[in-house]
């Protein structure tokens, strides 16, 4: 999954993993993601989730869909802030 997760506990490990496969099948695919770094969304979705998960959440579900909502809004807030400095 992610290069650091070799510091985290076990248990950890595991459901970080569980919920960035789960996510990435859905980032991959996603037509808004298209054209995006697919390296640098890798890291951003594994950092995301283990910001997530520190906030206490267990929940695969609710911690990938946070994670990928997350990674579309950065994209979109960064594509729209290319699209105002091509403008300036």
């Amino acid at each position: 999954m992610y290069r650091r997760n070799h510091d985290l506990a076990p248990e950890v490990r595991t459901l970080a993993s569980e919920v960035f496969n789960r996510s990435w099948q859905f980032v991959e695919r996603d037509p808004v993601l298209a054209g995006e770094d697919r390296q640098g969304m890798q890291e951003q979705l594994a950092t995301l989730i283990l910001l997530l998960m520190k906030g206490g959440d267990k929940n695969p579900v609710v911690l990938a869909n946070k994670a990928i909502g997350t990674v579309r809004q950065q994209c979109a807030t960064r594509r729209a802030q290319l699209s105002l400095d091509e403008v300036a």
